[in-house]
């Protein structure tokens, strides 16, 4: 089971022929580990629940990426691709488009 992060407009738009960007759960587990403080890390935190849905809009992607950012050097993220979840951000920036998280 992957965690979905969907690029397009609108949810009703979705139909299987849009970009994704699969997350597995241990990769979400060390995101969420490393997001702390949850204040400093509101957009992150916005999808701590692996089995929920949920949307980050896209006047939230820039802060999505200065999030990853601060912890793509973290000694437990070092493994870990953010750097394929950086590009697929900023595809979806450059369409300004929505990532909208399904769990699958």
């Amino acid at each position: 089971m992957t965690m979905d992060l969907i690029s397009a407009k609108h949810q009703k738009e979705i139909d299987g022929t849009q970009p994704v960007f699969q997350l597995e759960e241990d990769v979400h587990e060390l995101l969420l580990v490393a997001a702390k403080p949850r204040k400093k890390f509101p957009v992150i935190n916005k999808i701590d629940n692996y089995y929920a849905d949920n949307v980050i809009l896209f006047g939230e992607l820039d802060s999505f990426k200065k999030e990853l950012d601060l912890i793509a050097n973290n000694d437990d993220c070092k493994q870990l691709n953010i750097k394929n979840l950086l590009i697929f951000i900023d595809k979806a920036i450059w369409g300004k488009n929505n990532l909208y998280v399904l769990a699958d």
